[in-house]
């Protein structure tokens, strides 16, 4: 069968976490992966030349799109990713998003695709969960060193055959060695989304950690503020379903303090919260769940806060 050429989705984040001496940044180019399956089908993308999400043969863009899975276009067709809806409105638009980034990879991930890329506005979708992330993140020595104003990174895109080969390798160790069982069904489902949507539910038991989270969270920003003067600079914060049930305060102090880093810097903030307003915020999440990733509609209302922002 074909699943032999067909690779289940592993984050940079997973593999970064695995062993701290590597630095990922991207899948592996020109590859075909198997995403996620939140709806039941399998939704399988391949890779471009950088190991990232898109069609486009293009290097010069538009618009830049940063970001976790919401800016990987995690779990959608397709056509319905944000970056390609954005495509469609003749916005060119690149995206660098994958799944399980926090602050810090979105900020390497940003300084090494400059060289080789060009564009015009970046937008950073900042997912609640990225206030977690930044606490294995900040522990990495490769990556903290992305918040020295004067790094200019590792020319990680020049050439990624070494760190393809260790992807592949890592893929292939930790494919179930069980005969009979089908890699893709026990890789996903088991792991992927039971990982990560655990993941997430036990950051939000973290809560002490907060403090330390934003101060470095500001750093992340500050140097993304230095390296991309020239850049239309739009961070955009994405609401989980929480933020309309027992999390709203805490949501509202997420965005306040985003607000406190717009007004010292040339970053533009944005809260997604307002295009929920009079419309049923679950019909912005996959199949209304509380742990699943935006639907089409959201999905669509995002790229339509996008274009609202920058025409």
């Amino acid at each position: 069968s074909g699943s032999k050429n067909l690779f289940p989705l592993v984050t940079p984040s997973e593999l970064m976490k695995k062993n701290q001496k590597i630095v990922v940044l991207s899948g592996m180019p020109k590859k075909k992966y198997i995403q996620c399956n939140e709806y039941g089908s399998y939704k399988k993308i391949i890779t471009d030349e950088f190991g990232f999400n898109n069609l486009s043969k293009n290097l010069s863009f538009d618009i830049l799109l940063a970001g976790d899975s919401f800016a990987h276009g995690v779990c959608v067709e397709q056509e319905n990713e944000t970056h390609n809806l954005l495509n469609d409105e003749g916005y060119n638009t690149y995206s660098i998003g994958y799944s399980g980034n926090g602050p810090l990879l979105t900020l390497a991930s940003l300084i090494e695709v400059k060289n080789y890329i060009e564009f015009d506005k970046i937008v950073w979708l900042f997912f609640r969960n990225d206030f977690y992330d930044i606490l294995w993140e900040s522990k990495n020595i490769n990556l903290k060193k992305y918040l020295k104003k004067d790094f200019e990174g590792i020319d990680y895109f020049k050439d990624l055959e070494k760190v393809t080969e260790y992807q592949k390798n890592y893929i292939i160790n930790n494919l179930p060695k069980k005969k009979g069982f089908n890699f893709q069904e026990s890789f996903f489902q088991l792991k992927f989304l039971n990982d990560y949507l655990n993941k997430i539910l036990r950051k939000y038991k973290n809560k002490k950690n907060m403090v330390g989270n934003e101060e470095i969270i500001e750093k992340v920003f500050n140097t993304f503020d230095y390296k991309f003067k020239n850049n239309r600079k739009i961070v955009i914060y994405l609401p989980n379903q929480s933020c309309f049930m027992k999390d709203k305060v805490k949501c509202d102090d997420e965005v306040q303090f985003f607000k406190t880093i717009s007004e010292e810097t040339d970053i533009e903030f944005f809260d997604f919260r307002e295009m929920f307003v009079d419309k049923n915020y679950k019909s912005f999440f996959g199949l209304g769940l509380g742990r699943t990733h935006y639907s089409n509609v959201g999905y669509k209302n995002l790229s339509n806060y996008i274009l609202r922002i920058i025409e």
